[in-house]
């Protein structure tokens, strides 16, 4: 019988330690008392989560670029490209990095990251901004000619 009010007790940890709120430290402690047989035995269990929020990241990082420089543009992510392409130049995407979703999300990632960065949008070039400018395009107007640009040909060469 003590089995299940320890799991319970620890139940009732793991909910209290995942339920957090923004910027919020939790400390949760419960105890639980048991007889067994006359003699009684009290356990206690600690749980304690600290959370923060995305903001607080961007806050850290707000104006930097990779270089470094405070002009507060950032280069589109490889991730954020790579999720473009897969939704919007869905096709292209397989056809060019494979049917294996796997392999071809790596595949992907690693031209993404091959691909310099114009420092600011560019919507010709060899850069990541164009890339990601005709990729955003397809996915706003369906028009899929215009994801020869998104993978780096066309007017992204």
């Amino acid at each position: 019988m003590r089995a299940p009010r320890l799991a319970s007790a620890c139940a009732l940890c793991l909910a209290l330690a995942a339920c957090g709120g923004d910027d919020a430290a939790t400390d949760a402690d419960t105890s639980t008392a048991t007889t067994t047989g006359g003699e009684a035995s009290t356990s206690t269990a600690s749980a304690s989560t600290s959370t923060s929020t995305a903001s607080d990241a961007a806050t850290e990082t707000a104006g930097e670029t990779e270089a470094g420089s405070s002009t507060g543009y950032a280069p589109p992510s490889a991730e954020d490209y790579c999720a473009c392409m897969l939704e919007a130049c869905h096709d292209l995407y397989h056809a060019t990095w494979g049917e294996n979703h796997v392999l071809s999300e790596m595949a992907c990632l690693a031209s993404a990251a091959e691909s310099p960065s114009a420092g600011m949008p560019a919507t010709e070039g060899d850069f990541i901004e164009c890339r990601a400018h005709y990729c955003a395009l397809a996915a706003e107007t369906a028009d899929m000619g215009v994801c020869d640009s998104a993978l780096g040909e066309g007017a992204c060469q």
